[in-house]
């Protein structure tokens, strides 16, 4: 393959993800201090002295929330930070059932405040920044979209390294010559910090990848593969032991609890006692006496995921009797599952604490500004190579504009279609979340997913651009495919 062809494909990669790029670059790289932005924002979560146990702070829950149910509570992950309470409480005379997360001082017992858990990606800021990057506001299959775009990173890197290959040399050159308005220090500034950024784009592309299109291979398995015949290569994380609905953006329980048989306390000193590296962090209580109580948490490992996001680790005990049911140490996989369990740390960079958390918000900035500066090189490229000629200035000025219209027409045609489609098939024509996921965000994921047949019909639409009824029989091919596609993901 020629060093041109490469040179194209890594400039349409580049093209195709690079605004997405940019904004998931960006909250990745806030991201990694999401929680310690939340503990600025919300003052109840900021506390300080000496830690009460877990017994007394769950009896100050219960008797600050009397008619409420206790689903589960979240110990602080650090000393400055609150624990926090997850808590139903049921429909009053002049309220309507909520669920809330009361934050609690580990030192005093005392509920510092409250919010309501709207169910939404904006219920705090943690939600907000962590949701846009995981998924970009677009729910299941906006994960699957931000996986697709882990591929394109790890394919831009990957042609890029082949296009630069004297890139050792680059590492230590950076020549920034000439004016910022010009195509030199832009193409300069690109290579030298794509160099750099190299390894660490290809760790961050492909352990999102694998974590975003995971929500694929499961939809594929659930809804096109008979779920009994096929089981999941990769072990779950530790789920509590109680039957519990979880939302979607902000992951609280929602569910009754009734008191352990034993005091908490003990329980707490059993589990030390079965699995001592265990640090607790989420403790789910059981939903009637003397049912299952889980506890998930964190071990000394760097490399394993850790609770504050996804969990390996846990142990689920019989609340009545202290027994142990189940207990998942993530170090003790094998195999996948204990590559699996690796992706989580290294794409947030937590497993060297604060040092790593800094280095990776630094990093996290690459791949936005790996795109910007190689949008303003295509533009200042196309620029000069779209120049009209001196002879035929309107003819090709009317040829222009005659593709634009013809590909701003189609475009509007197929989305006002499959808008049309959607709202058909739901009977609602206003534009909702669940709309937009099934108008844009499925379609578009699934082409992105297809990329040879959107690629192809891509390609056939640009080498068409000179003939005008060709181009628009390429443009309502590909407006067909993404109406079949839309028509095929509804449910």
């Amino acid at each position: 393959m020629s060093i041109q062809t490469l040179f194209r494909w890594h400039l349409w990669f580049g093209l195709i993800s690079g605004a997405c790029m940019f904004v998931v670059g960006v909250t990745g790289a806030i991201a990694v201090f999401a929680p310690e932005i939340d503990w600025l924002v919300l003052k109840p979560l900021r506390v300080s002295a000496v830690p009460l146990d877990v017994e007394t702070v769950l009896a100050n829950v219960r008797a600050a929330y009397p008619t409420a149910r206790i689903g589960s509570l979240h110990l602080s992950v650090r000393p400055s930070f609150a624990h926090v309470a997850a808590l139903l409480v049921p429909k009053q005379a002049n309220t309507p059932a909520r669920r809330i997360d009361a934050y609690v001082n580990p030192f005093t017992g005392h509920i510092q405040g409250e919010r309501v858990v709207s169910g939404g990606y904006f219920s705090s800021v943690y939600q907000f920044i962590r949701q846009t990057h995981v998924r970009l506001l677009m729910g299941l299959w906006g994960r699957v979209f931000v996986g697709v775009l882990g591929v394109s990173l790890v394919l831009s890197c990957a042609t890029g390294l082949w296009i630069y290959r004297g890139w050792l040399e680059k590492m230590f050159t950076l020549r920034l010559s000439g004016g910022w308005g010009k195509r030199a220090p832009w193409a300069e500034a690109h290579k030298f910090i794509g160099v750099w950024s190299l390894a660490f784009n290809l760790v961050i592309g492909a352990t999102g990848a694998v974590l975003g299109l995971e929500n694929l291979t499961n939809q594929i398995r659930s809804k096109w593969l008979r779920p009994a015949s096929v089981k999941s290569t990769v072990a779950p994380a530790v789920k509590p032991a109680v039957t519990a609905e979880m939302d979607a953006a902000g992951g609280t329980n929602r569910t009754s609890a009734a008191t352990p048989s034993l005091p908490l306390n003990t329980l707490l000193a059993r589990a030390k006692a079965e699995f001592p590296d265990l640090t607790p962090r989420v403790i789910t209580l059981p939903t009637r006496p003397g049912g299952p109580l889980g506890i998930r948490g964190d071990v000394p490992s760097m490399f394993v995921a850790q609770s504050h996001v996804r969990s390996a680790n846990g142990i689920t005990l019989n609340s009545a009797t202290g027994a142990v049911i189940n207990k998942v140490d993530g170090r003790q996989t094998t195999g996948w599952t204990h590559i699996y369990w690796t992706f989580d740390p290294l794409h947030f960079g937590y497993f060297g604490g604060l040092v790593t958390k800094i280095i990776w918000f630094i990093l996290g900035l690459t791949p936005g500004v790996l795109a910007l500066t190689g949008a303003w090189m295509w533009w200042k490229r196309r620029s000069r190579a779209t120049t009209p000629a001196k002879a035929t200035p309107e003819a090709s000025a009317a040829g222009a504009r005659a593709t634009k219209w013809i590909s701003m027409g189609a475009g509007v045609v197929t989305l006002a279609g499959a808008y049309a489609m959607v709202a058909m098939h739901f009977k609602n024509w206003a534009f909702t979340a669940r709309l937009a996921e099934f108008w844009l965000v499925k379609p578009v994921a699934i082409a992105l997913c297809a990329f040879p047949v959107t690629i192809f019909l891509a390609w056939l639409a640009v080498r068409m651009r000179q003939r005008h009824w060709a181009f628009s029989s390429a443009c309502v091919l590909m407006g067909g495919w993404y109406l079949l596609l839309t028509g095929i993901l509804l449910p």
